[in-house]
């Protein structure tokens, strides 16, 4: 699933998901412009509980450039997402091109 994803009627984020096929066989008929994926993940069952996730910051290549609005060569920050249902079942995993210019992110850990 590709989503183009907007703020304030400018492109902000485009996020690739694969999801497994024997999990989520209805999906396509879930309507994801008034719904998110993790909302249509918990209706199938499985609730996504826990993700890991890794960014790392590139330059957008010609396509990801076009399709946020963006020059060829900006940064972007790069995420991968592993998404979790129970018992550790992987049930998500994704692919995000944030804007650079126009995203910040905040972590918090606790110990």
């Amino acid at each position: 699933m590709i989503r183009l994803r907007y703020a304030d009627n400018q492109p902000i984020v485009l996020v690739t998901s694969y999801l497994p096929f024997k999990y989520f066989s209805k999906l396509e008929s879930f309507d994801f412009e008034n719904g998110s994926l993790y909302s249509a993940l918990e209706k199938e069952g499985y609730p996504v509980i826990n993700v890991h996730r890794k960014l790392e910051v590139e330059s957008a290549d010609e396509t990801v450039a076009d399709m946020l609005n963006i020059n060829e060569n900006d940064p972007i920050f790069y995420f991968h997402t592993v998404g979790y249902a129970k018992n550790k079942i992987p049930v998500e995993y994704s692919i995000a091109r944030y804007r650079g210019d126009i995203n910040s992110f905040e972590i918090s850990i606790d110990r």
